[in-house]
């Protein structure tokens, strides 16, 4: 059985992984997966344009999913 983190070690982990994050990627967060993105070439996030409408994209490119995270609990709604 493995060992788990306590919550001290998770927050140092989390910590040492912000302060040391490549610019060319980022975190998205869709039906409970964690997603590692890739930044595009223009070194913004790969969204789907809204052709026009609304503000916001209408979602991610999937083509830039460099891995996805299943077994972290999040919850990507608005507080």
């Amino acid at each position: 059985m493995t060992k788990k983190l306590t919550h001290k070690q998770v927050i140092i982990a989390l910590r040492r992984l912000e302060k040391d994050w490549p610019d060319d990627l980022w975190l998205f967060i869709e039906g409970g997966t964690v997603n590692l993105m890739s930044k595009n070439e223009d070194g913004d996030r790969a969204l789907y344009p809204t052709n026009g409408v609304g503000v916001y994209a209408e979602g991610v490119d999937p083509d830039y999913v460099l891995n996805s995270f299943d077994g972290i609990e999040v919850d990507s709604g608005e507080w």
